[in-house]
């Protein structure tokens, strides 16, 4: 069996250890020591110190891990807004409201009865146009208002998920 030759990392005592062992109690100070080697040495270190470096690594493994699950939480996010972006009529995209499909009906309502009131005594085929722009006015703000819900429910789950995330321990 070969010997080697080790100082206790605690207390510097000298201590003989095979050389196919990895862990050692030191003689003198009763210290629990790991083996390290290297190719051209061999030393100790004790195992409490390595413990608590392991600890602290698993709370920043777990600090990274939880920024990372966090960062891929907001991009999703983003990717998703993305998605429910509306063009209002100057071009602009935008995210939908409720409010503003409610006030886009009642504009687009308010508007047709004028077409209709204005165009009736005329030219009855020209009011046909008033009753189309309310239909089509309806439509498209029901399509945005259903939007904006989904967004809502959208948002809150992203929120409890972020919530979560921040919440681990």
């Amino acid at each position: 069996m070969n010997m080697q030759s080790v100082n206790c990392n605690r207390c510097g005592a000298p201590l003989e250890v095979a050389s196919s062992s990895n862990y050692v109690t030191c003689n003198h100070c009763s210290t629990q020591l790991k083996i390290r080697r290297t190719e051209s040495t061999a030393f100790t270190e004790q195992l409490d110190q390595l413990e608590s470096n392991q600890g602290e690594m698993l709370e920043k493994l777990d600090r990274l891990e939880r920024q990372s699950r966090l960062a891929t939480l907001e991009r999703d996010w983003d990717k998703q807004e993305q998605d429910f972006m509306v063009t209002d009529k100057n071009g602009v995209k935008k995210l939908p409201t409720e409010g503003n499909a409610i006030f886009g009906m009642i504009f687009v309502v308010a508007f047709g009865i004028f077409w209709i009131t204005m165009t009736s005594r005329f030219s009855p085929p020209m009011a046909l146009f008033g009753v189309l722009f309310i239909a089509f006015g309806i439509f498209g703000s029901l399509r945005v208002r259903n939007k904006a819900g989904e967004l809502r429910r959208a948002r809150r789950r992203y929120q409890q998920q972020r919530r979560e995330i921040m919440e681990q321990d």
